[in-house]
């Protein structure tokens, strides 16, 4: 026995040694996987790359070689082959590592905002989110300082930036367009954060690759692909009779992903000053999406085909007043990056977006009936093309909407006011982006970077059907045959410099931007007639900003407490012309627009963080104060907030301390009897926490998380409607395996 165990041995060495190194790859502080982490052989080509679960196996001829182990958000590990151990762990960087290429199912998705030009650009990984118990995508960005989410009775959210209003944003799912036709919005709390990779986020009006709407910013919603775990599940009870379901599936097969995600979730409240229980609201949320993604063939991983789907489907009953608001949606794409036999860097998308909204809003002596159809198609090709310092991105974006209006009102024994609307929309704009990238002859200063692109836009409405009639009035075909067109050009200049513990980002950008009138703005604009016999119309609304930003970090490697600091700085100016604004009549529940001849927003922001005890914990103070010059054309929003977020993870353990303060708003609510009047919301400060800690059992995951929401508790704090300042408490159960 022992001579055969000594030819094995002898063969061995003969033949050279082998072994097979494996092992998982964590963040030291959250305890989960990192994926997508370079694992290499020092001073040779032997490599490979972590997948979704943090695992990593390679096969080395000799014991004593050197591992590198490397991840752009990370320190570097040198570890010796033979003392790897079952899980290795790295330490979260301030300033991420420069010159490193990592390869994964997320990156190139992840640069893809960084196209456009240099402006205010954060990607916010789900590292930040994941395990912390934030319910949805808009209490989540809630904690930017920059950021206002505005929640009504049904539980929708959308997003303000800026102090601009929410049709200002533009949201996007993997690069498809959410806003809807009929008002430029999106509803956040559609997002479940369980599904989302990473959120892409421009603030500022001066982008041209995703269109003319942008005058605030653009939130670019990266859902979820790789998984370590195929299944996961979870259940949330809460405040209001809360209940939420939701799974998730992830399967990976060859050179296919399929990652499929369903969310159900109902709530009751009662109103402030309801009677009885029975006059309560009662909210329904039903979405589900599904993501896939192809490799093309296995030489080349920037060949991808990527598909995307979404539904949702709501419902909002307000048994008191007898309202009822039912919105349905589905939004899908396909998307091709990478290159064909004779072109290079190319990307090409086609989507579609579907929306029916009905609205029934009854009162004492008045009821309105509003529905809304929509269905449209969305085609878009861009081309990079680079000569040595120069880059250039040309772009193609092609909308054709075709959307069906009717709204019927009707006031006691009158005769019902009905106003149908059927016409098409076409909209197509030209982009193109000129980058001069000039390296700096400096062991500090990188580049110096100047930035050009123009967009033009051109969009045509065309009115199939238009009634408008009345016991005072009728019209057919009130509206007209509209043709819009407007050219765009932005200028920006950045430099950027970097040493091993210090670096720092300046931007100066200029540019011009126009918005054309949503559905719903050229339906509701004032009863009037102009000479010609027809409304008035809105003019488009135009902007002229400006914007200077810094960004500065510094890593301490060497302190005993103090790890880091990070600080951001932006000043802005807005103005506007023929901006759009709302306004209401008495006794009519629904906004009229006209347009503001001039409007102005001028604007700083502030954002330092620290890093202490080995960046287990961050402190986050952010600073956005406002002037808005006309404030009836931004209503409700608050020119002035301040906030303070402390996070801590630790040994699976994720906790974030969210303390904010925003300053009065003005703006119109409706009262019992339909009638509208100015509100002024004093100023509100109050502390949300979130928190979560999970549990590994072998291949699963338990956790466990808590959500509270303005746990001060005023005694002033009344249910509104358009500003909700009500305790909220929320506890969700969930597993991985």
């Amino acid at each position: 026995m022992k001579t055969r165990i000594f030819y094995i041995l002898l063969s061995l060495y003969a033949v050279g040694w082998s072994a097979q190194i494996s092992g998982k790859i964590k963040d030291i502080n959250t305890r989960l996987a990192i994926r997508d982490v370079n694992v290499y052989v020092k001073n040779s080509q032997i490599g490979t790359t972590t997948g979704p679960n943090g695992h990593f196996s390679l096969e080395l001829s000799d014991p004593g070689q050197t591992l590198i182990i490397q991840h752009i958000s990370y320190e570097t590990l040198e570890i010796e082959a033979d003392k790897v151990k079952s899980e290795l762990f790295l330490e979260p960087r301030i300033i991420p590592l420069q010159g490193v290429e990592i390869v994964g199912e997320s990156v190139e998705s992840q640069l893809q905002i960084s196209r456009d030009l240099p402006q205010s650009i954060s990607i916010i990984d789900s590292r930040e989110f994941e395990i912390k118990g934030f319910n949805d995508a808009g209490d989540f960005l809630k904690t930017e300082p920059s950021v206002q989410v505005d929640e009504e009775l049904s539980g929708r959210k959308t997003i303000s930036v800026r102090g601009g209003n929410a049709d200002d944003v533009i949201v996007l799912y993997n690069g498809i367009r959410l806003n809807n036709p009929y008002d430029n919005t999106f509803d956040l709390s559609l997002i479940d954060l369980e599904n989302v990779d990473h959120f892409q986020v421009i603030k500022g009006s001066n982008t041209v690759v995703y269109g003319s709407e942008a005058f605030s910013g653009v939130i670019n919603i990266v859902p979820q692909l790789a998984s370590a775990h195929p299944v996961k599940a979870q259940y949330r009870i809460g405040t209001f009779e809360t209940q939420d379901k939701s799974l998730r599936l992830y399967r990976k097969v060859s050179r296919l992903a399929i990652s499929y995600s369903l969310k159900n979730s109902t709530s009751t409240r009662q109103l402030a000053d309801a009677i009885n229980e029975n006059e309560n609201l009662h909210n329904t949320r039903w979405v589900q999406s599904l993501f896939m993604r192809y490799r093309i063939n296995e030489e080349n991983d920037n060949n991808i085909l990527d598909f995307s789907f979404m539904e949702a489907d709501s419902d909002h009953n307000n048994k008191r007043d007898k309202e009822r608001v039912e919105n349905y949606q589905n939004v899908g794409s396909l998307r091709f990056k990478g290159e064909v036999p004779v072109i290079r860097d190319l990307q090409l998308m086609a989507g579609w977006r579907r929306l029916n909204q009905t609205q029934k809003l009854a009162y004492t002596s008045y009821g309105m009936t509003r529905d809304v159809k929509s269905q449209g198609l969305e085609f878009k090709a861009e081309k990079e093309i680079a000569f040595s310092s120069v880059q250039t991105l040309w772009a193609y974006d092609l909308q054709l909407q075709e959307m069906d209006f009717m709204d019927e009102r009707k006031q006691g024994d009158r005769l019902p006011t009905i106003q149908l609307t059927e016409f098409e929309r076409h909209h197509q704009g030209f982009s193109g982006i000129l980058k001069l990238q000039n390296p700096l002859d400096s062991q500090f200063l990188q580049e110096f970077n100047t930035d050009l692109s123009i967009r033009h836009d051109q969009m045509t409405d065309t009115p199939s059907l238009s009634m408008y009639h009345s016991d005072e009035i009728s019209l057919q075909n009130p509206l007209e045959k509209k043709r819009y067109s407007a050219t765009l050009l932005k200028f920006a200049a950045g430099i950027n410099g970097y040493s091993s513990d210090f670096a720092f980002e300046g931007f100066l950008n200029i540019g011009n931007n126009t918005k054309f009138p949503t559905l719903v703005q050229q339906t509701s604009t004032p009863v009037q007639l102009s000479s010609s016999g027809f409304f008035l119309e809105l003019q488009p609304e135009k902007v002229n900003s400006i914007e200077v930003g810094l960004d500065l970090s510094r890593e301490l490697p060497h302190h005993p407490t103090l790890d880091g600091w990070q600080v951001t700085a932006s000043f802005f100016q807005n103005h506007y012309e023929d901006k759009f604004r709302a306004y209401y009549t008495p006794g009519i529940p629904i906004a009229f627009y006209d347009n503001v001849e001039t409007a102005k927003i001028t604007g700083f922001e502030v954002n330092p963080q620290v890093y202490v005890f080995n960046k287990k914990v961050r402190l986050e103070l952010g600073l956005a104060k406002y002037l808005i010059s006309e404030k009836a054309a931004f209503p409700f929003k608050s020119d002035a907030k301040q906030v303070a977020n402390l996070s801590i993870d630790h040994w699976g353990f994720s906790a974030q301390l969210h303390w904010f303060h925003e300053n009065q708003q003005i703006g119109w609510v409706r009262t019992l009897g339909g009638q509208f009047v100015a509100l002024d919301l004093p100023s509100h400060q109050n502390i949300d926490v979130h928190f979560g800690k999970h549990f590994t059992i072998s291949e699963a995951q338990l956790f466990i998380n808590f959500s509270g929401r303005n746990l001060i508790k005023e005694k002033d704090a009344v249910l509104q409607g358009l500003d909700i300042r009500d305790r909220r408490i929320y506890i969700t159960l969930g597993s991985r395996f």
